[in-house]
């Protein structure tokens, strides 16, 4: 059965070394004895892009097809950012030309410059083949529903293009556990819980969302984000936002699987979004992991059909990518 995993990361070294350039407080560059490369972030290991490597896992975890992405670059945007997203673009692209038919990427852009975001868009899709765009779940501290990102939404909306949330680190959280652990999941659910509230999907009906990580809490919470607009004395002020409840319009989210090995949750996010919006993801990158065949082997304990599975390994996503 085919398998499309539509979350996975790559470190090209062309890009760690550009990112160490301008951000040398923040990334360090290792070489191991081998001669293999790897950086620094966030106390995490990231190793260089090895293609044939990648695709070595690959094929034992029997994965057709990984779409790659580079998020890190996203925790700091200023002056360089669009000079940094053009060098990271480029070296996703190449690392996917030079196996085709294995790997596809997403787009990085530089989401405080409003113009430059828009040349690159065009660059990165019309020039390098990108599949589509991978944004963080806020920008600097600014959440997608703000104004400022209505020409991004507009110029996706317009080129069709899948537009995938990464979580990035919240401005709100201030607490002593690693951001990955909580802080991500609940900053995905706040930025998609703020685009839904704004009305973003009156005005942009068929734009396409992934939420990573199965969503954050959003399946889970999805009923009682509905409650002021149930009983508007709950919380005054929301009632009128929306035309419907906002749990109809979260219906709208594609969910990937990466990092939820739970039964509970899965069924959680299929009763939200349906089987035909869940889609395959393993959110591979550390190579001491079995993250992808750990995914693979919880699918295949779900009480799915063969038509359901196919959905969530590959055709639902197939229908995202360009």
């Amino acid at each position: 059965m085919k398998k499309i995993d539509c979350h996975t990361h790559a470190f090209p070294w062309e890009a760690l070394e550009a990112m160490q350039k301008y951000y040398p407080e923040l990334i360090e560059l290792h070489t191991n004895d081998d001669g293999s490369k790897y950086a620094i972030w966030a106390k995490t290991p990231l190793p260089a892009w090895n293609g044939q490597k990648r695709i070595d896992k690959m094929d034992k975890a029997e994965i057709d097809i990984e779409v790659i992405q580079n998020p890190i670059i996203y925790n700091k945007l200023d002056e360089n950012t669009p000079d940094l997203c053009r060098a990271v673009n480029n070296s996703l692209a190449q690392a996917c030309n030079e196996f085709p038919e294995r790997f596809k990427f997403l787009v990085s852009l530089p989401l405080n410059d409003m113009p430059e975001t828009i040349k690159e868009i065009a660059r990165a899709v019309d020039e390098l083949g990108a599949s589509g765009i991978v944004i963080p779940s806020n920008v600097n501290g600014l959440y997608l529903d703000n104004p400022q990102f209505i020409p991004f939404w507009e110029e996706v909306a317009r080129r069709d293009l899948m537009v995938f949330i990464h979580p990035l680190y919240s401005s709100f959280y201030k607490d002593d556990e690693g951001p990955t652990l909580l802080a991500f999941p609940f900053d995905t659910t706040l930025s998609a819980v703020k685009l839904v509230l704004s009305g973003f999907f009156e005005k942009f009906k068929n734009v396409k969302i992934i939420l990573s990580h199965m969503g954050g809490a959003l399946p889970y919470m999805a009923r009682r984000i509905d409650v002021p607009f149930e009983i508007p004395s709950f919380l005054p002020g929301y009632s009128e936002r929306l035309i419907k409840l906002p749990s109809e319009y979260m219906k709208n989210f594609y969910l990937d699987t990466s990092l939820n090995w739970s039964k509970s949750a899965f069924n959680c996010a299929k009763d939200l979004v349906g089987i035909e919006h869940l889609v395959f993801a393993s959110d591979f990158f550390i190579e001491t992991t079995d993250y992808d065949e750990r995914t693979i082997h919880f699918i295949e304990s779900l009480e799915l059909s063969d038509i359901e599975k196919k959905m969530v390994y590959s055709e639902n996503i197939n229908e995202l990518l360009k």
